[in-house]
This record gives structure tokens, sequence and C-alpha cells, in this order.
């Protein structure tokens, strides 16, 4: 026979027990949610990656320029020196007419 101090314990034991459960569920499902949009931004670094080298292979003027525009963000002219500050672009582009967009 269980008394009801004892079965008070149990519950709260269990009760403590789903507590930590569903707050490590809600930390594996924010690190979920986190790893795909690694997993997004990585699929769109390789696309950009791929498109770059197909353009390079005989990049014509009009190629190199857009090329320029896609990866410069802005340029600071300071006293002596240039400072290019550049992005690489994750979504899909295209940098020759024809050519299909990455994934």
């Amino acid at each position: 026979m269980i008394d009801l101090d004892d079965l008070k314990q149990r519950r709260d034991r269990v009760a403590d027990h789903g507590r930590a459960l569903r707050e490590r569920l809600g930390e594996i499902q924010r690190q979920h949610r986190e790893r795909e949009q690694e997993i997004r931004l990585l699929e769109g670094l390789e696309g950009f990656c791929a498109s770059i080298c197909d353009a390079l292979k005989e990049p014509s003027f009009d190629t190199k320029q857009k090329i320029l525009r896609l990866v410069v963000d802005r340029i600071l002219v300071e006293d002596d020196r240039l400072v290019i500050k550049h992005i690489v672009p994750v979504v899909p582009f295209r940098l020759r007419p024809g050519s299909p967009s990455p994934p």
C-alpha cells in the first residue's frame, strides 16, 4: 500500500521529469530550426559558387561587371585606402543569360 505522501512525491517527480523533457524537446526543436537555416544558407552558397565557377570559365566584360555588382556591397574611401565591403548572395541568380538558376 502507498501512502499519500509517497504518492505526492512520485507525482512531483513525474511532473518535474515531464517539465525537463518538454524543455529538452524545445531545445531540440530550436536546434533543428537552426540546422535547417544553416542548410539553406549552405545550399545558397553552393549555388553561388557553382554559378561563379561556370561564369568565370570565359567571362565577358558584362559578366565580370555583374559579379562585381553582385558581391560588392559598398566601397568606403578613407584617407589613404579603399575599403571594399562585400556580401555573398544566397538567393538564386543568373550571371549569364539562359543559364539555369541554382536550386
